[in-house]
């Protein structure tokens, strides 16, 4: 949910920002402010973010900063919508057991790369 919340104030702030001051009171400024704060409004009668999907979010932060592996930073999946992160997530989890599990060596990064194109085709298979 922070990351959607982030995403409404940025999208907030170009329109804001994009407006000229002469047309601040303009209708269509006005509808599309209108319509940013029913999305905030919306985001936030959906709640808190899953705990599980928390959870699993801050174990791959740590473990980036843990392990200093250079491909998994790419396996994070917070900053996609719905549909495709939950599948991304599939991916991160198993990046994470591999380089929990692995020893450090160029095959482990291989393995890695590997997944990391698999993730790739996978998300873009889902969209439109």
């Amino acid at each position: 949910m922070r990351a959607r919340l982030a995403g409404l104030v940025r999208e907030w702030q170009v329109q804001a920002s994009n407006t000229p001051e002469n047309l601040v009171w303009a209708h269509g400024y006005r509808k599309g402010l209108r319509q940013c704060a029913a999305d905030l409004v919306t985001a936030l009668e959906e709640g808190p973010m899953d705990t599980d999907q928390q959870k699993k979010e801050n174990e791959l932060e740590t473990l980036i900063l843990e392990s200093g592996d250079r491909l998994l930073p790419f396996f994070r999946y917070a900053h996609l919508p719905a549909p495709l992160g939950d599948k991304s997530k599939y991916f991160a989890v198993l990046a994470m057991q591999i380089v929990r599990e692995f020893p450090v060596n160029a095959e482990r990064t291989v393995c890695l790369r590997k997944l990391l194109e698999a993730k790739d085709a996978g998300v873009r298979s889902l969209l439109p």
